[in-house]
Protein backbone atom coordinates (compact mmCIF):
# COMPACT_ATOMS: atom_id res chain seq x y z
CA UNK A 1 0.00 0.00 0.00
CA UNK A 2 1.29 3.11 -1.22
CA UNK A 3 0.73 6.37 1.13
CA UNK A 4 0.65 9.90 -0.85
CA UNK A 5 2.12 12.60 1.69
CA UNK A 6 1.56 15.86 1.40
CA UNK A 7 4.65 18.65 1.65
CA UNK A 8 5.43 19.87 4.87
CA UNK A 9 2.81 19.32 7.38
CA UNK A 10 2.22 15.63 6.74
CA UNK A 11 6.24 14.81 6.72
CA UNK A 12 6.55 16.83 10.03
CA UNK A 13 4.05 14.77 11.62
CA UNK A 14 5.93 11.68 10.81
CA UNK A 15 8.58 13.30 12.36
CA UNK A 16 6.32 14.35 15.32
CA UNK A 17 5.01 10.67 15.53
CA UNK A 18 8.03 8.18 14.91
CA UNK A 19 11.12 10.58 15.89
CA UNK A 20 11.69 11.02 19.25
CA UNK A 21 12.10 15.07 19.73
CA UNK A 22 10.96 14.67 16.12
CA UNK A 23 14.55 14.91 15.47
CA UNK A 24 16.85 12.91 13.43
CA UNK A 25 19.31 13.09 15.48
CA UNK A 26 19.93 14.41 19.12
CA UNK A 27 17.75 17.99 17.98
CA UNK A 28 15.62 19.04 16.35
CA UNK A 29 15.17 22.55 14.48
CA UNK A 30 12.71 25.13 16.35
CA UNK A 31 8.93 24.84 14.51
CA UNK A 32 9.39 28.02 12.68
CA UNK A 33 12.51 27.16 10.79
CA UNK A 34 12.74 23.17 10.27
CA UNK A 35 11.77 21.63 6.93
CA UNK A 36 11.58 17.99 5.18
CA UNK A 37 14.61 17.72 2.53
CA UNK A 38 13.96 15.98 -0.65
CA UNK A 39 17.54 16.32 -2.52
CA UNK A 40 20.62 18.83 -2.16
CA UNK A 41 22.88 20.13 -5.19
CA UNK A 42 26.13 21.78 -4.37
CA UNK A 43 25.46 24.12 -1.50
CA UNK A 44 21.54 24.38 -2.01
CA UNK A 45 19.15 22.05 -0.49
CA UNK A 46 15.56 21.48 -2.21
CA UNK A 47 12.72 20.80 0.45
CA UNK A 48 9.21 19.47 0.34
CA UNK A 49 7.33 22.82 0.31
CA UNK A 50 9.13 23.84 -2.93
CA UNK A 51 12.08 26.47 -1.25
CA UNK A 52 16.01 26.20 -1.96
CA UNK A 53 18.02 26.91 1.27
CA UNK A 54 21.87 27.75 1.32
CA UNK A 55 23.39 24.79 3.70
CA UNK A 56 25.40 25.90 5.85
CA UNK A 57 25.91 22.89 8.28
CA UNK A 58 26.91 20.57 4.86
CA UNK A 59 26.60 16.97 6.62
CA UNK A 60 28.68 18.77 9.76
CA UNK A 61 31.38 19.27 7.44
CA UNK A 62 31.17 15.65 6.18
CA UNK A 63 30.07 17.09 2.59
CA UNK A 64 32.98 19.77 2.29
CA UNK A 65 32.99 19.42 -1.36
CA UNK A 66 28.90 20.14 -1.22
CA UNK A 67 26.09 17.76 -1.80
CA UNK A 68 26.15 15.27 -4.98
CA UNK A 69 29.69 16.69 -6.51
CA UNK A 70 30.40 14.57 -9.80
CA UNK A 71 33.81 13.36 -8.94
CA UNK A 72 32.57 11.72 -5.77
CA UNK A 73 28.88 10.61 -7.21
CA UNK A 74 31.22 8.27 -9.74
CA UNK A 75 33.44 7.16 -7.27
CA UNK A 76 30.62 5.98 -4.99
CA UNK A 77 28.93 4.58 -7.96
CA UNK A 78 32.25 2.71 -8.51
CA UNK A 79 32.95 0.96 -5.34
CA UNK A 80 29.34 0.08 -5.24
CA UNK A 81 29.80 -2.23 -7.60
CA UNK A 82 32.32 -4.20 -5.89
CA UNK A 83 30.73 -3.63 -2.27
CA UNK A 84 29.29 -1.08 -0.13
CA UNK A 85 30.53 -2.39 3.74
CA UNK A 86 32.83 -4.64 4.63
CA UNK A 87 32.27 -3.55 8.49
CA UNK A 88 35.48 -4.56 10.02
CA UNK A 89 37.10 -6.61 7.63
CA UNK A 90 40.35 -5.60 5.38
CA UNK A 91 39.72 -4.33 2.63
CA UNK A 92 42.21 -2.54 -0.11
CA UNK A 93 40.50 1.20 -0.25
CA UNK A 94 40.70 1.11 3.69
CA UNK A 95 44.27 -0.15 4.11
CA UNK A 96 45.08 2.27 0.97
CA UNK A 97 43.60 4.90 2.52
CA UNK A 98 45.42 4.28 6.00
CA UNK A 99 48.84 4.36 4.02
CA UNK A 100 47.92 7.49 2.60
CA UNK A 101 46.90 9.30 5.77
CA UNK A 102 49.90 7.83 7.90
CA UNK A 103 52.24 9.52 4.67
CA UNK A 104 50.67 12.78 4.70
CA UNK A 105 50.14 13.13 8.36
CA UNK A 106 53.53 14.11 9.94
CA UNK A 107 52.25 12.63 13.83
CA UNK A 108 50.21 9.97 12.65
CA UNK A 109 52.57 6.27 13.22
CA UNK A 110 48.76 4.36 12.64
CA UNK A 111 45.24 5.51 11.81
CA UNK A 112 41.84 3.90 13.32
CA UNK A 113 38.43 4.19 11.54
CA UNK A 114 35.36 4.93 12.87
CA UNK A 115 31.96 4.64 11.81
CA UNK A 116 30.67 8.33 13.12
CA UNK A 117 32.19 11.45 14.29
CA UNK A 118 30.57 10.36 17.74
CA UNK A 119 32.78 7.15 17.83
CA UNK A 120 35.63 8.97 16.80
CA UNK A 121 35.75 11.71 19.50
CA UNK A 122 34.57 8.53 22.12
CA UNK A 123 37.88 6.60 20.86
CA UNK A 124 39.76 9.89 21.00
CA UNK A 125 39.17 10.84 24.65
CA UNK A 126 39.66 7.28 25.74
CA UNK A 127 42.86 6.88 24.23
CA UNK A 128 44.11 10.25 25.19
CA UNK A 129 42.71 9.26 28.72
CA UNK A 130 44.67 6.33 28.81
CA UNK A 131 47.66 7.68 27.16
CA UNK A 132 48.13 10.57 29.81
CA UNK A 133 46.16 9.07 32.84
CA UNK A 134 44.29 11.85 32.90
CA UNK A 135 40.67 11.18 34.34
CA UNK A 136 39.52 14.72 32.89
CA UNK A 137 38.83 16.20 29.71
CA UNK A 138 38.08 19.81 28.15
CA UNK A 139 35.12 20.26 26.28
CA UNK A 140 34.08 23.94 24.62
CA UNK A 141 30.72 24.54 26.55
CA UNK A 142 28.07 25.35 24.08
CA UNK A 143 29.72 22.41 21.74
CA UNK A 144 29.24 19.49 20.11
CA UNK A 145 31.83 16.78 20.58
CA UNK A 146 29.98 13.62 20.12
CA UNK A 147 26.44 11.79 21.12
CA UNK A 148 28.47 10.01 23.93
CA UNK A 149 28.83 10.91 28.06
CA UNK A 150 31.92 12.23 28.29
CA UNK A 151 30.56 14.90 25.41
CA UNK A 152 27.29 15.72 25.71
CA UNK A 153 27.56 18.05 28.97
CA UNK A 154 26.18 21.73 28.31
CA UNK A 155 26.01 21.00 24.39
CA UNK A 156 22.67 23.04 24.03
CA UNK A 157 22.46 25.17 27.40
CA UNK A 158 18.86 26.42 27.39
CA UNK A 159 19.89 29.34 29.66
CA UNK A 160 23.35 30.47 30.81
CA UNK A 161 24.91 28.55 33.34
CA UNK A 162 27.03 29.32 36.55
CA UNK A 163 30.43 28.94 34.24
CA UNK A 164 32.23 26.79 34.51
CA UNK A 165 29.78 24.57 35.82
CA UNK A 166 27.93 22.21 33.15
CA UNK A 167 24.44 21.85 32.83
CA UNK A 168 23.67 18.63 31.57
CA UNK A 169 22.24 18.61 27.69
CA UNK A 170 20.16 15.37 28.69
CA UNK A 171 18.93 13.60 31.99
CA UNK A 172 21.10 10.93 33.11
CA UNK A 173 24.36 12.01 32.38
Amino acid sequence: MTTVLTPRADYLGLAERYLPGAGVGAFSLPDEVRFVAVRAEGSRIHTTDGRVLIDYVNGAGANILGNCPLKVVEAIRHQATRGLHYFAHHNDVALELAEKLVEHIPCADKVLFSTTGSEATLYAMRIARAVTGRTKVLKFEGAYHGNHDYAVMSVFPEEPTNYPIPAPTYPAV
